[in-house]
């Protein structure tokens, strides 16, 4: 039994520079805009255990008493109890900065005569982060051994023991990302929806008491407009 909580955070920011290219490869009216620059992310991961009571073992310990009956004596079993009571803490986080390049293309799939229509919008990005990892953890716990009955976790003579760790690395995470969608266009508005999807390789040490990194997948529906000045 234990209260488990945790929190996550991510930040992204982009600065590119581009410019139009392949104008109308794919169509009438369609698009290619290809882009460099630099990307920043920062993500950051806690996790928190409470009250943490885990039974180690379960076994049985038996004495003999006199009686005044035949054969002479009895058995006397009683239970005995392992507990672990803890409470335990990990944060982990990762900020990195590097080059990034985008590719976004459009494709006109009705046109409005009047001015507008809908398009089929695709894009891809790729980027190398180079940054810092960082972990931090503490945990407290108490084992209490052969202690009577089934509630006992304060009971007998309990081996404490506190501890806390941190660690930094220097680390590159390569990151993959891309959408699709679609976007309705008017003479001066564009609302554009769709699905988007990034991946950060290796990007957080999920690890307690060893180090165990795991990918940053990021994924979900996207919407914006844009108004243009006529």
């Amino acid at each position: 039994n234990a209260d488990y909580s945790s929190k996550e955070s991510r930040l992204l920011l982009d600065f590119e520079v581009g410019k139009d290219v392949g104008i109308g490869l794919f169509g009438r009216n369609s698009t290619s805009f290809l882009a460099a620059g630099v990307r920043f992310a920062h993500f950051k991961m806690t996790r928190q255990t409470n009250n943490l009571q885990k039974t180690e073992g379960i076994h049985f310990q038996t004495s003999q008493f006199r009686t005044y009956t035949w054969p002479g004596y009895g058995t006397r079993r009683r239970e005995l109890w392992d507990t672990l009571s803890a409470n335990g803490s990990v944060a982990q986080n990762f900020t990195g900065l590097g080059p990034s390049v985008q590719w976004e293309a459009s494709a006109e799939l009705w046109h409005d005569p009047r001015g507008g229509g809908v398009s089929l919008d695709w894009g891809a990005n790729a980027a190398i982060l180079f940054g810092k990892q960082k972990k931090r953890t503490q945990h407290q716990s108490s084992i209490t051994d052969d202690c009577f009955g089934s509630h006992c976790p304060a009971a007998g003579d309990p081996l404490m023991s506190t501890g806390r760790d941190s660690a930094t690395r220097n680390i590159t995470v390569p990151n993959i990302g891309g959408f699709a969608g679609a976007s309705l266009n008017s003479t001066n508005v564009k609302f554009s929806f769709g699905y988007r999807a990034e991946l950060f390789m290796n990007a957080i040490d999920v690890g307690f008491d060893s180090r165990k990194s795991s990918n940053m997948l990021l994924h979900g529906p996207y919407a914006h407009m844009s108004i243009g000045l006529p």
